[in-house]
């Protein structure tokens, strides 16, 4: 009896370790923005919201605001070119470098362009433009030279911009995922 009981607990310790670990917070994570560093025509106050706080992964969902539009088409900012901007707090662990992948995702009708820059205070940043069409998934993927000091926190930076090119061109923005990995310090 008693070398059933020891088992049954060693079995119910073993599984409340693994269902710690799954629950347990990655190394590196976001913590929470500051909803004054998200800031723009696109992502005005009350307009999106944020998941994945305390997560390797941030999910930042427009509510439609996030767009562009030529005259001849109706858009929600009533602009050609909207922008949004994030400051996104990250903490990293001594001996630990990051990077990102983001995912843009949204909806286009004739020609329009999303550009985005990520860059860390005092770095010059990397450059994406994308000339869109149709409904899209943009991926980019980075690897930071700029996350090489290892064990500080960094304040990843954003800048964003949806424009309407054509006379008959709108864009919207849906979502934005924020993924981010680590490595060994290098």
């Amino acid at each position: 009896m008693k070398k059933m009981f020891v088992s049954s607990f060693a079995t119910v310790m073993c599984i409340a370790f693994v269902i710690g670990q799954a629950f347990a917070r990655p190394p590196v994570y976001f913590k929470a923005p500051k909803i004054n560093e998200i800031k723009g025509t696109g992502c005005l106050q009350g307009t999106m919201s944020v998941q994945g706080v305390n997560t390797a992964k941030l999910s930042i969902t427009f509510d439609g605001r996030y767009d562009a539009a030529n005259p001849s088409q109706k858009a929600a900012s009533n602009l050609k070119r909207s922008a949004c901007s994030f400051a996104l707090p990250v903490h990293v662990p001594q001996g630990l470098q990051v990077y990102v992948i983001t995912e843009w995702s949204g909806y286009s009708k004739g020609k329009t362009s999303l550009h985005r820059e990520y860059f860390f205070p005092g770095e010059k940043g990397m450059t994406k433009n994308t000339y869109l069409h149709r409904n899209f998934v943009k991926q980019d993927k980075w690897l930071h030279k700029t996350f090489s000091e290892c064990g500080r926190d960094i304040l990843m930076r954003i800048n964003s911009s949806v424009r309407a090119i054509d006379d008959n061109a709108y864009i919207s923005m849906n979502k934005m995922n924020i993924k981010l990995k680590w490595r060994r310090c290098r």
